[in-house]
């Protein structure tokens, strides 16, 4: 029997499979909102700033990824000495600082906020990160979700060759995301990235930066609710620091990966997400109220900074 049943969950998947990859065909001829030509290039950030604009959603990552996918370099070409090389890359890389507000999500992934703690009058604030979602798992950067479009789900019915129909749901999205190229100074992690093929170093693109805010209760009321948080960036050239990493992503500042799951008779929805990316190099968290735009507090990402956080706050 438990022959049987292994093997109508692999024909009731391969069937599903099957359908997915007919609406697949239909899906990507639809042009999706992310392509649309854009008009005005992003803004960059300004570091120097003493409040955030009212109303300020963040630079628009679908801009600066069509920018950069007309300016980015391609790879370094064996013809090409590494001073050339190095140059064609700052030319497409100005230094420029972009910022994007970093969501609080259901899941854990993203921004989470603790509840005030009246005793000690702080509220802990994390961001976390995720792994990049591949087939085959070797890629093992840290990276976050910034914006999800054309999100949309179909239903339909799939069958095994036993007779047992399901209604299966599958999800599509295109998602627009950063990678992080300075992965190890973001914050800490419970694992080291070792370079080899293991969970350990999946699990070491999980990374959390902690920080911990001083607010006097009176004003802690005022703001639960209105915190808001910037991720402060600037795009960066991608090098691989470990034989496990994909190739087609050295030496680049923007990729793409497609996340996929399948459906089976105990989980009869699947999903399909075409996720683009943009290599950054980190540099700060900037804490606001959103009400007013009061930048509340600064954390620097570099492990070695943050042990000097509160003086570079005062």
């Amino acid at each position: 029997m438990k022959i049987i049943y292994i093997l109508s969950v692999f024909i009731f998947s391969f069937a599903v499979n099957i359908a997915i990859a007919k609406n697949l065909k239909a899906a990507d001829k639809q042009k999706n909102t992310g392509e649309i030509a854009v008009n005005q290039p992003p803004i960059p950030f300004d570091i120097n700033q003493e409040t955030i604009p009212q109303g300020y959603k963040g630079t628009d990552i679908v801009a600066l990824y069509s920018l950069l996918g007309k300016n980015a370099p391609l790879e370094k070409n064996e013809f090409e000495t590494t001073a050339e090389y190095e140059k064609r890359v700052a030319s497409a890389t100005p230094g420029d600082v972009y910022a994007f507000r970093i969501e609080e999500k259901s899941a854990y992934r993203g921004l989470k906020i603790k509840p005030y703690n009246a005793d000690t009058q702080e509220y802990q604030i994390t961001v976390e990160t995720e792994y990049l979602s591949e087939h085959n798992f070797k890629d093992h950067r840290a990276s976050l979700i910034v914006k999800t479009l054309d999100e949309r789900s179909e239903s339909y019915v799939g069958s095994n060759a036993f007779g047992a129909t399901r209604k299966v749901t599958r999800f599509t999205a295109t998602q627009y995301g950063i990678a992080l190229v300075n992965q190890k100074e973001f914050g800490y992690s419970q694992y080291d990235n070792d370079g080899r093929y293991n969970i350990k170093t999946v699990l070491s693109s999980i990374r959390k930066v902690y920080i911990y805010i001083q607010i006097p209760i009176d004003r802690a009321r005022s703001l639960k609710d209105n915190i808001g948080a910037l991720l402060l960036f600037k795009p960066a050239l991608y090098r691989s620091d470990t034989k496990y990493t994909i190739d087609n992503k050295g030496n680049s500042l923007i990729f793409e990966t497609r996340d996929s799951s399948r459906a089976t008779i105990d989980h009869p929805t699947s999903h399909f997400y075409e996720r683009r990316y943009i290599n950054v190099e980190a540099l700060a968290i900037w804490i606001y109220d959103i009400r007013t735009g009061e930048i509340l507090f600064k954390q620097p990402i570099k492990a070695k900074e943050q042990k000097e956080v509160e003086d570079f706050n005062k």
